[in-house]
């Protein structure tokens, strides 16, 4: 069986911040924790590093195996590809699963203008097994 859990960051401007910080999608309840934005540099321009942990809980006895997370910044007028990653993330039933991730915001000029005026969106797609 395949299971998707997708939760979604909603990050507005480069200093303001509203994050959707729980939810749950079929056996499995999550939420953001310790979220913060890090000055970060890059080519020596300084750019917004945003991190966060990731924090699943089982909710109904099954276990489930994670094998990809599919990731996705948006904006209204900045085109973006999802980036794929393969990992593998066991959930015992019942049980919790912490995992840190971070994502840089505006990486070029015309991003932090963009910025300004609608807001970003972090998409994360979790697909596995129970």
């Amino acid at each position: 069986m395949l299971l998707a859990l997708s939760a979604a960051l909603v990050v507005i401007g480069c200093t303001e911040r509203q994050v959707h910080m729980t939810g749950a999608s079929g056996t499995i309840a999550w939420q953001v924790t310790d979220f913060r934005i890090v000055a970060w540099s890059v080519q020596g321009t300084p750019r917004d590093l945003y991190t966060f942990t990731l924090v699943l809980q089982e909710t109904q006895g099954n276990a489930l195996t994670f094998r990809q997370v599919v990731s996705r910044l948006t904006h209204p007028s900045i085109p973006t590809l999802p980036q794929q990653s393969s990992v593998l993330w066991q959930l015992r039933p019942h049980g919790e699963l912490r995992q840190p991730f971070s994502f840089l915001f505006c990486t070029t000029d015309a991003c932090k203008h963009a910025a300004a005026m609608a807001p970003w969106s972090l998409d994360l797609a979790l697909l596995g097994i129970d």
